[in-house]
């Protein structure tokens, strides 16, 4: 006997499934009738015999809806999405305990002051890894970030992934004890794989047959524990179905990376999250100011030899103006007496006489 569970409504967004032990859950967005940059999440699970709807939060949209993530960890469906704070999407996780239906305490993961876009999450071993595009200087990069699943999910690296450019659709694939990084790029899919769990990052490869091929993104799902092959999405011809951005390398180019000019790196032992010591915080603010206050006394020092320095440049050039000022004296004294000199000569003898004496 089939039975309508959600009916078609336009206003829909997001649309995600995930099964808890045979037990589907399905997740969705919903946009509210008074305020259309509102949504809300609904949950739908079958309760017995019946559908159970429940709403599990509200969010704040930016320009666009982005999507929402869920994954499965045991009895437990961790759902991701965005929510616009102070004008900024942020990205925030809530735990659904499926054994308890119900809802735990959600936590805010990113933080940054750059606009977001895009989504992908992938769950491996007690880690959490999660890319998405960020807006840097008018331009889209691709940003990776690793958790490690706690009683919270503290985060233990972020780092910037692609060359700054027109960056889309970041998508994880886990293949052959290999986690690649693949999006698009402009008109073309561009990858990087990593060997050590997120550590170290390869050289970016461009497929060649993106530029010529049409490609397509597909959504993966399956309700199997263990694969070889990890992923919720894919890249893909259209023709045939070939995956593309993953595994061989033999129809790539390579491309240069760019160097950053501000690289937001960190690591598990330097990378620390929601701690703050207080006493450390002022000891360091202190021994800021007393830097400070030393730097300043040198300026002044500086300041004063400067000054003193120009003082003596003014002596001497007045000194010097002193002298020039007196032989320009001396010359009018000169004409002067030379012009009482020749009227002298010209009319007095004895003049003439004593002079050439």
């Amino acid at each position: 006997m089939e039975k309508i569970i959600i009916e078609t409504n336009p206003s829909i967004q997001n649309l995600n499934l995930c099964f808890v032990r045979d037990q589907l859950h399905i997740f969705y967005c919903i946009s509210e009738e008074k305020n259309g940059r509102v949504y809300k999440i609904q949950h739908h699970f079958k309760n017995g015999q019946d559908w159970k709807v429940e709403e599990v939060c509200s969010l704040m949209k930016g320009q666009i809806l982005n999507p929402i993530e869920i994954f499965v960890k045991k009895d437990k469906i961790q759902l991701l999405y965005y929510h616009v704070v102070e004008g900024i999407e942020q990205l925030f996780i809530k735990t659904y305990d499926c054994k308890k239906e119900k809802w735990e305490g959600g936590q805010q993961l990113t933080n940054s002051n750059e606009k977001k876009l895009y989504l992908d999450v992938l769950h491996i071993k007690n880690e959490l890894y999660i890319t998405y595009c960020e807006y840097v200087q008018e331009n889209l990069i691709v940003k990776y970030e690793k958790y490690l699943i706690e009683e919270n999910y503290r985060k233990i690296r972020e780092e910037e992934i692609s060359n700054p450019a027109n960056c889309q659709y970041p998508t994880f694939i886990y293949f052959n004890e290999r986690l690649w990084l693949c999006w698009t790029e402009y008109d073309y899919v561009v990858s990087r794989y990593s060997e050590d769990e997120g550590i170290h990052w390869s050289e970016l490869y461009l497929y060649k047959d993106s530029k010529r091929e049409e490609i397509l993104r597909y959504k993966y799902q399956t309700n199997k524990e263990e694969n070889k092959i990890l992923l919720n999405y894919a890249f893909g011809k259209a023709d045939n179905l070939q995956f593309i951005g993953f595994g061989n390398l033999d129809n790539t180019d390579k491309i240069p990376l760019k160097e950053k000019s501000f690289k937001r790196a960190c690591t598990q032992e330097n990378f620390k999250v929601n701690t703050f010591n207080k006493e450390e915080f002022l000891n360091k603010q202190e021994k800021s100011l007393e830097e400070l206050k030393k730097e300043i006394q040198k300026i002044e020092k500086r300041q004063k030899r400067i000054e003193g320095k120009m003082q003596e440049i003014q002596r001497e050039f007045y000194s010097e103006q002193g002298k020039i000022e007196n032989i320009e004296k001396i010359q009018e004294i000169q004409d002067r007496l030379m012009i009482i000199e020749n009227f002298l000569l010209e009319h007095t003898r004895g003049f003439k006489y004593f002079r050439k004496k």
